[in-house]
């Protein structure tokens, strides 16, 4: 778990985090985040890259299960 300080810079507020923490955790300077809030009160911070990636995979894999529906739907049957 990372701690860190959210600060005034001028008309804005940044969060500072060391450039060894930013680096584990997949990312850099530049990145573009999204910041969430969740019913628990939790913050969750999460990288918009992994996100579309992860959104271009459930599109692809939706697409497999369109096509392939039918010999799903028999597999699902199974042995009679």
């Amino acid at each position: 778990m990372l701690k860190t300080v959210i600060k005034a810079q001028e008309n804005s507020a940044v969060i500072v985090l060391p450039f060894s923490d930013l680096s584990r955790l997949g990312m850099s300077v530049g990145d573009e985040i999204e910041l969430l809030k969740n019913d628990n009160e939790e913050v969750i911070v999460r990288s918009v890259k992994k996100n579309e990636r992860t959104q271009k995979v459930l599109e692809k894999t939706r697409e497999i299960i369109n096509r392939r529906k039918s010999a799903l739907l028999e597999l699902g049957k199974g042995h009679e």
